[in-house]
């Protein structure tokens, strides 16, 4: 039986509950090839999301409750069709989890807070350090690529899962010529990144369409070897076969005809901004650089024109939003303060607290700000795209909102924020709704092409 479409509430089947479940614990990523036929989002215990894609009068298609929502109730999680990070905190170079460890953070501490001979601000005596650190701080086994040890991961799993559009990036190829081209290719990339606008966001863009192009070109590599018998390069081999050589020029209009399916599957039918709303890039010399660093055909090439670098960068812009996964701090602290005898509970988060000062070099920093201040220095923050979150229309006056800090990946939680009746749109914001309706109105102009018509705006609210 065939699962149902996700966005539908109907039963949902599965043929095999253990495969999922190892899946779910995995984080429902999909396999090494090609697009997941493991649904993405999902609503409690893997139940289908209790929405529906609907056309929305005056508007693209929309996210309708198939039932009522109570406020605070998780409408569905989902993960990510890709995420990029620019962060300088070691992260997963697949989803993006921190990968700062207990050695990393003793590092940090000692390149602050030298000790009592060094440091000016030490009291005669006193001590500061993360209280039972190595007990308590999350510990991962992190893999790296054996090629190019460049690209670090959390987990096994995540290595495999990257592995189809990581061998299209991966500088440790067998050519000196392609290494070259390859490292080319990332430095433009930190180029175009480094002169876009100041949004955080917008500069992870050139890093995720890179992402993008490099699964849709994996999707349709295995597709064809699929067609012609092929196994292809097996989920255990950590060392995927790259393909640098492409395939065949004779085969040039099935190659393309491949790589239009797989353009659709990665972006699954999501509207883009205008052109006049797109970043400001030289697209040509950016499409240039991806031929070149990923060493494709010349049917891939043929594929890969200007417009479809465009298109995916106006697929972005309109749906991309910012993730912040949780901090292995956080971790960190709901393990100490679970393992330490209530007498001793208090004194050990003191000097918790006087270590995070230290590491922040602020000794006022308030204790109720010291979760966001670690996550400036331990966590990350990624531009993700999601399938059926990129669904919801604006509104300055959501009845939802997308929660991306409660697991350590970029798992998204889309949560309302009102009660919302069967039938009614679930709508987010996509601006700050506490600026005035003039300034919201620029900002969704400018980044997202629109004017916003929303009862906020036209009572001038």
């Amino acid at each position: 039986r065939k699962r149902p479409t996700i966005g539908t509430h109907a039963p949902c089947t599965f043929p095999c509950w253990g495969r999922t479940l190892a899946m779910f614990a995995a984080g429902c990523r999909a396999p090494v090839q090609g697009i997941s036929e493991v649904p993405t989002a999902w609503h409690g215990a893997f139940l289908p999301p209790p929405v529906q894609v609907t056309k929305i009068a005056g508007k693209n298609e929309g996210l309708t409750a198939s039932r009522g929502l109570r406020k605070g109730e998780t409408i569905f999680t989902e993960k990510p069709v890709a995420s990029f990070s620019l962060s300088s905190t070691p992260h997963c170079s697949h989803c993006c989890r921190s990968l700062v460890t207990a050695s990393h953070v003793r590092e940090r501490l000692a390149q602050v807070h030298p000790g009592n001979d060094a440091c000016t601000d030490c009291v005669a005596g006193e001590s500061v350090s993360f209280a039972r650190l190595d007990a308590c701080w999350p510990e991962l086994e992190a893999v790296s690529c054996t090629r190019c040890e460049e690209s670090t991961y959390c987990s096994n799993h995540c290595m495999k899962a990257a592995a189809g559009y990581h061998a299209l990036l991966c500088v440790g190829t067998e050519s000196q010529e392609g290494t070259q081209e390859r490292l080319a290719l990332q430095d433009y990339v930190d180029a175009v990144s480094e002169t876009a606008d100041c949004l955080v966001k917008i500069k992870t863009f050139p890093g995720l369409v890179v992402k993008l192009v490099a699964m849709m070109l994996a999707d349709a590599r295995a597709a064809a070897a699929a067609e012609m018998g092929d196994e292809g390069p097996r989920e255990s081999d950590p060392e995927i076969r790259s393909s640098e050589a492409g395939l065949d020029n004779d085969e040039d209009k099935k190659t393309q005809s491949l790589l239009e399916d797989a353009h659709e599957k990665v972006l699954a039918g999501m509207v883009g901004v205008e052109a006049a709303a797109l970043p400001d890039y030289d697209y040509i010399g950016f499409r240039d650089a991806m031929a070149r660093g990923m060493r494709l055909s010349e049917g891939e090439r043929g594929w890969l024109r200007v417009t479809v670098v465009q298109t995916v960068f106006a697929v972005l812009c309109a749906n991309a939003i910012r993730a912040r996964p949780s901090c292995p701090f956080e971790t960190y602290v709901k393990t100490l303060r679970a393992t330490t005898p209530a007498q001793e509970r208090m004194s050990m988060l003191d000097e918790v607290v006087g270590a995070c000062r230290a590491v922040c070099r602020d000794s006022e920093l308030p204790a109720n700000r010291i979760d966001h201040a670690m996550w400036e220095v331990f966590g990350t923050e990624a531009a993700c795209i999601y399938r059926l979150q990129c669904k919801c229309n604006h509104d300055c006056d959501a009845n939802a909102q997308s929660v991306t800090y409660t697991l350590q990946d970029c798992t998204l939680d889309l949560v309302a924020s009102k009660d919302i009746r069967a039938g009614s749109e679930i709508c987010i914001t996509y601006v700050d709704p506490e600026h005035t309706a003039g300034r919201r109105k620029r900002a969704l102009k400018e980044m997202h092409g629109f004017e916003c018509a929303c009862n906020r705006c036209a009572a001038n609210e």
